[in-house]
C-alpha cells in the first residue's frame, strides 16, 4: 500500500514538473530565427510573391505552404503562428513519451523522458526543423509498433517510403536520414537477400514519389529551376559546412552519449527486436548531420531519440540498481524541481520575458523584441519607405507590415560569402532601397557578420538616429539609416 502511494506521489510531482517546464517554454517563445523566416516567407506568398522565384529560400516548401494555408484559413497573425508552433512542440513531446513507452514498457520512465526532454530542449518554434521532427518521430513510433506480419508485406514498405518522401518535402536532411535509417533497418531482418532488395526498392520508390510530384509541380508552374538551385545546389554548396567549427565541439557531447548505445546494441543484436535499432540509427544520423550544419541548435533534435535510448539502456543494464533505489529519493528530487521551476518562471516574467503587445496581440515577448517594437512602431521615418531589415530579423517585416524589396529575407552564416553578399549589394542598388533598419542585437547567433553588406551600408548610408546602442552599426544596436544624397 505504501509503495503504491509513493508511486502515485512520484507521478503527480513529475507531471507537475512537466507542466511547469512546458509553461516555461511557452513564456520564452523566441519570435526570431526559424519563426521569423516562416513568418516572412508566408507573408510574401500571401502578397503575391512566388517561393524560390521572387525570394530566396533553401527550405523545402511544405513548412512555408502549411503556414500560408493556416494564415489563409485562420488569418495572418502571430497568435496563429504561436498556436501552430505550440501544437507541433506538444506533438514532439507526446512522441518522446510513446517512443520511451515502446522501448521501456514503463510509464514512469516515459514521464521522466518527457521531463528530461523539456529540461534539455531550451526552445521551440515553427520551422522546417520542428515540423520535420514531428513527422520523423511520428514515423519512427509507427514503425516500432508494426507487427512482424505487417513488416513482411510489400505495401508496408511502399507506404513507409511515401511517408519518408513527405518528410523529405518538409526538410531534406531529416527525410534523407529516415530513408537511410530504414535502408539499414532492412539489414537487421533475417530475410533472404532478394526479399530485402525488393522491400528496399519499394521503400525507395515510395520516397521518390512525393519528391517527383513536387518537382513536376514546380516545373509546371515555372518554379522548377529556382527550386532545384535553392533547395539542392545552394544547400550543398553554401549551407553545409558554413561556420562548421561551432557545431563540432557541441556535437561531441551527444556523440559520447550515443557511443555506449552502439556498443550495447552490437552485443545485444541476437536477442534485441530488430526494429528497436531504428531510433539508434536515426539519432546517429542526426549527429553526423550536426557535424556539417552551421548551427549548434541541430544537436537538440538528437535528444528526442537519445533520451529514450538512454533510459532503455539504464533499464536494461541496471535493473538491480533501479530496484535498490528508494522511490522516496526520487520523490524528494521531483518535489524540488517544480519549486525551482516556479522560481525561474517568476524570474522570467520579472526580468526578461513579459506578455507584451505585438501586432495588436498580447503574446510572450523577450526584452529585446519588446524594446525594438516599442522604438520602431511609432517611428515616422520608416513609414512609406522602401526598407530592408538586416541582417537577421525577418519577423519584423511581418510585425511592421513592411514589404521586403530584395529577394534575401535575412543574412545567416550561409550568406557570408562573396557571391551572395555581392548579389545583395546589387539588389540594394537596383531596388533603390532608401532605408535600412539594422538590428545587430538580433545577430548574435553566429560569430562574424556579413562584412560586404555592412561596408556598403557604411559607405552609402548615413545614420538617421541610433535608437539604442553606440552610434556605429559595427556594434550592437538598433539603427535607422537613410541613403546618402
Amino acid at each position: 500500500m505504501l509503495k503504491r502511494y509513493a508511486f502515485l506521489i512520484f507521478r503527480t510531482f513529475i507531471i507537475f514538473a512537466i507542466i511547469l517546464l512546458f509553461l516555461q517554454a511557452l513564456l520564452t517563445f523566441e519570435w526570431g530565427i526559424d519563426n521569423g523566416i516562416s513568418l516572412n516567407e508566408a507573408y510574401r506568398i500571401l502578397h503575391g510573391d512566388r517561393l524560390y522565384v521572387d525570394f530566396h529560400s533553401f527550405w523545402m516548401p511544405t513548412t512555408t505552404w502549411l503556414l500560408t494555408l493556416i494564415f489563409k484559413i485562420f488569418g495572418a497573425s502571430l497568435l496563429n503562428l504561436f498556436i501552430a508552433a505550440t501544437l507541433i512542440f506538444a506533438g514532439v513531446c507526446i512522441n518522446v513519451f510513446y517512443l520511451t513507452k515502446r522501448l521501456t514498457k514503463s510509464l514512469d520512465l516515459s514521464l521522466i523522458a518527457v521531463f528530461l526532454y523539456l529540461l534539455s530542449c531550451g526552445f521551440y518554434g515553427y520551422g522546417h526543423n520542428w515540423l520535420g521532427l514531428l513527422f520523423s518521430t511520428t514515423l519512427v513510433n509507427v514503425v516500432l509498433r508494426l507487427k512482424d506480419d505487417t513488416l513482411k508485406e510489400n505495401k508496408t514498405w511502399l507506404l513507409l517510403g511515401i511517408a519518408t518522401g513527405f518528410v523529405i518535402t518538409t526538410i531534406l536532411w531529416q527525410g534523407g536520414i529516415l530513408w537511410l535509417s530504414l535502408t539499414l533497418l532492412l539489414t537487421q531482418f533475417k530475410w533472404s537477400i532478394n526479399k530485402r532488395v525488393q522491400k528496399w526498392g519499394l521503400l525507395t520508390l515510395g520516397a521518390s514519389l512525393p519528391l517527383l510530384l513536387l518537382t513536376l509541380f514546380m516545373f509546371a508552374t515555372n518554379q522548377g529551376v529556382a527550386f532545384v538551385n535553392e533547395t539542392l545546389i545552394f544547400t550543398f554548396t553554401k549551407y553545409l559546412g558554413s561556420q562548421q567549427a561551432i557545431s563540432v565541439s557541441m556535437t561531441l557531447i551527444p556523440t559520447l552519449l550515443i557511443y555506449p548505445f552502439l556498443l550495447w546494441n552490437k552485443r545485444k543484436t541476437a536477442t534485441t527486436d530488430p526494429i528497436e535499432v531504428l531510433p539508434l540509427i536515426v539519432s546517429f544520423g542526426y549527429i553526423l548531420f550536426g557535424l556539417l550544419a552551421p548551427s549548434t541548435g541541430h544537436i537538440l533534435w538528437t535528444y528526442v531519440f537519445l533520451i529514450p535510448l538512454f533510459l532503455q539502456f539504464i533499464q536494461e543494464k541496471n535493473k538491480q540498481l533501479l530496484r535498490s533505489l528508494s522511490i522516496w529519493t526520487a520523490i524528494v528530487f521531483f518535489t524540488l524541481i517544480p519549486m525551482i521551476e516556479m522560481y525561474k518562471l517568476g524570474l522570467i516574467q520579472e526580468r526578461h520575458y513579459r506578455l507584451g503587445k505585438i501586432a495588436n496581440t498580447t503574446l510572450p515577448l523577450s526584452g529585446r523584441h519588446q524594446q525594438i517594437i516599442n522604438v520602431l512602431k511609432d517611428n515616422e521615418y520608416i513609414k512609406n519607405r522602401t526598407c530592408v531589415i538586416a541582417p537577421w530579423a525577418p519577423e519584423f517585416y511581418f510585425v511592421f507590415n513592411i514589404k521586403n524589396p530584395i529577394s534575401y529575407n535575412f543574412m545567416g552564416p550561409e550568406h557570408y560569402n562573396e557571391t551572395v553578399q555581392n548579389e545583395i549589394v546589387e539588389e540594394l542598388k537596383e531596388k533603390h532601397v532608401d532605408c535600412i533598419i539594422y538590428l545587430d542585437t538580433l545577430n548574435t547567433m553566429y560569430p562574424g557578420s556579413p562584412k560586404q553588406f555592412v561596408n556598403y551600408m557604411l559607405d552609402n548610408y548615413e545614420l538617421v538616429t541610433p535608437l539604442y546602442g553606440k552610434p556605429d552599426p559595427r556594434h550592437n544596436g538598433v539603427w535607422i539609416l537613410k541613403e546618402k544624397q
